[in-house]
């Protein structure tokens, strides 16, 4: 039967899918579409779907001062209304609470009649000229909307205000055409994730976008010029840039609550423009903070000890069946083979939860019928008479077939629908009436964990029955005692678990509970048009009253706390981001469960911030963290999609350029045995995160692990964010077939470069997935030298030279090339990568010193089998005695293997805290090594030359 019904509702839907328009909002951004053939899955039928996130807001009232508006043109002048309108009151209806009523500004500057000689606002040369916004005579907006206001009161750059006649919830305003010789944009591409985007038209732009640099001229780095371009959130409202019509890009505005509009919204983006794109986007970031006040710049923040300890997570070693002996298994094989693990992260598995039951939701399915069929999917035209035959065909035939069709229907038509589609709105519809039951059904069948609620915020009883005796406090005792665990991380979700707390579990009936149904905002919808019939939708979210939400992280925190843990991995956040409807909006909701989890933090695991934050790129998760100082920059580590790693590594890379400027960017987890361990493991070493680990016991590389963890079970962290050099900022790493990705970071003494050839593979936005390319990838040619490494004030070599120790890695994790030189400013070095090859410069300055009268240079590398050598090195100096006219060298550091120096001339004497060790010196490469011995202290290692 089936086999007769599919083509015809095929051609039914292709004949409407013809007749619709184009949804209005639709964005006309599309992105490069690649050859590939997936293999989709319905949502209903997918044992393991992505994971869920959260996020709150405060609107603060407008003031008249500072404020300009772009000059009106159709008559001169602008419409008092708009000035003198009341913002509307918002009520959180069922929170119970007010947000303040917004009232306008009397007459703020330039709101009244147009004059073309008011002057315009200047910061460094930043002003509005016509309708164009232009840095001296770069346009960088063409053709804005009359509908900004800007302020021009913080020298960092201008915030833009947003007015319109009609108080609304959602608005559209247009910035223009952009004009620029390229851009970086960092959107969301999924709703937990962002990822990079390269392109130079208003048209390449994609949707949700929620950073945008541009480049607006190329030539000598002193010549560049670079614009950033932030949207922000303003009480209840959150903003991003979207491609508008006709070659434009505009900003949207939005709420997330019908409840909570207004005709003003003040201060809801930023622009800034510099020679410097790192100090571009230092500042504006500060900028933003300091208008905003709900979050703090990472610089101002506290960060746990567990950045500096090799870790270990249960994910991809158990998924959500993890239990007490495999935790034990997994540290015990870590330790076994020279790598411990000093923190530990219980992942998803270990809670108190529950499936909803299937009767819950069965009883809906007569009534879901009958709203089927009153359902009013399009105006009356043309599309719906071609709609409505549909619909009648389909109701023609039995619950049961219907469901049979669904993955074949899904298959052919709907995953790559797009909002607005007839086979979006027909699938949305079906998934709200007639297949919810058994799609619901679905899930719980399979035990999806999803649809799971949390009971109680203790251990849950299978994994608790897992232990030796039974007692989760007993057995996070004996992973400290007796496995050498020193922090003990455990995973939830913002909510609780992903579908939230359980309506009626005594254990959590103090917090007031509520089952509400997610709305996703239209603007993730045109990204994510799956999320229309997500399984949280499908199941609903069970939330506490908005009055205790602190209940839910206190009853949490405390008992973890009281079991021995030390702190939390916080997930699944932006699921929040669509339950502010009725709540006051998405950014005031997030924001009120960020911050409560952060008081609790606080007050049960201390003020150095042990937290987690992931699936949390939505601005209204990044914009409210205040204290916590770590946040996941990436969608997943997925250890089986070939088409993931290389993604991975240059998502993270990108993404830290904002994120790292709240929170030290968390890489994810990795396995030492995947095929691409060595590319995963070189950015890590680079990326000044924590490593971490996700492993199954048994399946390591120690080989590899030793490269980054010493025998104490402490890392060589590097000191900032990894951030791409300036020369591939605006490269398309992942498929242009020329270019690296290079990143660059600083250690205690030296700096740090890693190259990698990332193309072959990258995120197909039509298809919502990571595609491998079809053809061979190409080896990769480019060069280092010493400008690749930024913020080098106070940095500098006093010879003007530097020590560079090269290592080139192949992707099996060989070592191809090991090599010492010496560079200058002028200098540059040249190498080839290819497919998934990864290279490491670490630059160490010359410092001068004289034997005899005889000058030398002498520089500290580091420790020679690590990645990150130069991170053993904590501090160096050259003393000269005036008397003897002897050098002595004073290097402290840390670790054990060969430590490597870079000498003109071989050394008299070495010791190591005062103890005469034997040393290596090789005329040829002037390359100097001794032995340091195992130790968890630090170590003074003193060389003279007499």
């Amino acid at each position: 039967m089936s086999s007769l019904l599919l083509p015809a509702i095929a051609s039914l839907l292709v004949l409407a899918d013809q007749a619709t328009l184009a949804s209005p909002h639709t964005p006309p951004w599309q992105g490069k579409t690649l050859q590939s053939k997936p293999s989709f899955v319905p949502p209903f039928l997918d044992p393991a779907p992505p994971r869920p996130s959260l996020r709150s807001g405060v609107y603060s009232s407008p003031s008249a001062s500072n404020l300009h508006s772009l000059p009106k043109f159709r008559s001169g002048t602008i419409s008092l209304n708009m000035c003198q309108e009341s913002v509307q009151t918002a009520t959180a209806v069922d929170a119970g609470t007010e947000l303040a009523q917004q009232q306008m500004p009397p007459q703020a500057e330039g709101f009244a009649e147009v004059n073309r000689s008011i002057p315009t606002p200047m910061l460094d040369n930043l002003h509005v000229k016509g309708s164009d916004l232009r840095w001296g005579i770069d346009v960088i907006f063409q053709g804005m909307s009359q509908d900004f206001a800007w302020d021009s009161s913080d020298d960092r750059g201008l915030f833009l205000s947003v007015r319109s006649v009609a108080s609304k919830n959602l608005h559209f305003v247009s910035l223009g055409k952009l004009v620029c010789n390229k851009f970086l944009a960092l959107s969301r591409m999924k709703l937990w994730w962002m990822n990079p985007t390269w392109g130079s038209r208003s048209d390449d732009v994609p949707p949700e976008t929620q950073f945008l640099l541009l480049r607006l001229s190329q030539g000598d780095s002193e010549d560049e010029k670079y614009a950033l371009i932030l949207p922000i959130i303003s009480g209840p409202f959150r903003s991003c840039i979207v491609s508008g019509n006709k070659g434009t890009v505009s900003l949207r505005v939005e709420s997330g609550d019908s409840k909570v509009d207004s005709n003003f919204v003040r201060d809801i983006a930023f622009v800034a423009v510099g020679k410097n794109p790192y100090d571009l986007i230092h500042h504006s970031m500060a900028a933003a903070s300091d208008r905003m006040k709900t979050f703090k710049l990472r610089k101002h923040k506290a960060f746990p000890a567990s950045l500096d300890s090799f870790g270990w997570c249960t994910w991809d070693a158990f998924y959500s069946s993890v239990d007490g002996p495999g935790i034990l298994q997994g540290v015990e094989a870590l330790a076994a083979g020279g790598t411990p693990a000093r923190t530990l992260i219980i992942d998803d598995g270990w809670q108190d939860t529950t499936f909803v039951e299937e009767e819950d939701h069965a009883h809906k399915v007569v009534d879901d019928l009958k709203a089927a069929k009153e359902l009013q999917v399009v105006p009356q035209t043309k599309r719906q008479s071609v709609f409505s035959s549909i619909l009648k065909y389909i109701f023609a035939w039995p619950v049961g077939i219907l469901h049979n069709l669904g993955k074949s229907y899904y298959d052919a038509f709907v995953h790559k629908a797009k909002l607005g589609s007839v086979h979006f709105k027909i699938w949305s519809m079906l998934a709200s009436t007639v297949l919810k039951a058994p799609l619901l059904n679905r899930k719980l069948q399979s035990k999806d964990d999803w649809v799971k609620r949390l009971r109680s915020a203790e251990a849950g009883e299978r994994f608790v029955a897992s232990l030796q005796d039974g007692s989760f406090k007993a057995f996070i005792d004996r992973l400290k005692e007796k496995n050498g665990i020193q922090i003990v991380y455990c995973w939830h979700a913002l909510m609780g678990y992903w579908s939230g707390v359980h309506v009626g579990k005594p254990a959590v009936a103090g917090m007031d509970p509520n089952i509400r149904t997610p709305g996703p905002m239209s603007g993730i919808l045109h990204v994510e048009p799956t999320l229309a019939w997500d399984a949280l939708i499908l199941n609903g979210v069970g939330l506490p009253h908005m009055d205790k939400v602190d209940d839910l992280y206190n009853s949490l925190h405390a008992y973890l706390k009281s079991s021995g843990v030390d702190g939390v991995k916080v997930d699944g956040q932006a699921a929040l981001t669509m339950l502010g409807g009725g709540l006051g909006g998405s950014a005031a909701t997030t924001r009120r469960f960020v911050q409560a989890m952060e008081r609790s933090v606080v007050h049960h695991f201390g003020s150095d911030m042990n937290c987690i934050n992931c699936m949390c790129h939505p601005t209204e998760c990044l914009y409210s963290y205040n204290e916590t100082s770590v946040a996941r920059a990436s969608d997943d580590f997925w250890p089986r999609d070939p088409a993931s790693h290389t993604v991975h590594v240059a998502n993270v890379a990108y993404n830290s350029l904002f994120i790292g400027e709240i929170a030290q960017p968390d890489w994810d987890m990795f396995q030492s045995k995947n095929e691409v361990a060595t590319l995963h493991a070189v950015a890590r070493s680079v990326g000044g995160c924590s490593v971490y680990v996700s492993d199954r016991p048994g399946e390591h590389d120690f080989d590899l692990l030793k490269r980054l963890v010493l025998p104490d079970g402490k890392i060589l962290r590097a000191l900032l964010p990894g951030r791409p050099t300036r020369d591939t900022i605006f490269a398309d790493v992942t498929r242009d077939g020329v270019s690296p990705l290079k990143v660059w970071n600083w250690n205690s003494c030296n700096g740090v470069v890693a190259a990698f050839n990332l193309q072959g593979a990258s995120w197909c936005r039509s298809v919502r997935k990571n595609v491998l390319h079809h053809g061979e990838v190409p080896t990769i040619s480019t060069t280092f030298a010493l400008r690749d490494l930024e913020e080098r004030e106070g940095r500098e070599s006093s010879s003007g030279r530097w020590s560079v120790l090269k290592t080139l890695w192949s992707r099996d994790g060989a070592l191809k090339e090991h090599s010492v030189s010496i560079m200058d400013q002028t200098s540059s070095s040249s190498f080839s990568l290819a497919s998934r090859e990864c290279c490491i410069f670490t630059a160490a300055p010359l410092l001068e010193g004289y034997r005899q009268d005889k000058q030398f240079l002498f520089a500290a590398l580091g420790l020679e089998r690590m990645f990150n050598a130069g991170g053993a090195v904590l501090s160096v100096s050259m003393t000269q005695e005036e008397a003897t006219k002897a050098a002595m060298a004073s290097v402290s550091v840390r670790g054990s293997g060969p430590l490597l120096f870079h000498s003109t001339f071989a050394p008299s004497v070495s010791k190591v805290d005062g103890k005469e060790v034997e040393f290596d010196y090789d005329e040829e490469t002037k390359l100097l090594r001794l032995q340091l011995d195992s130790s968890s202290a630090d170590r003074l290692v003193n060389l003279m030359w007499a």
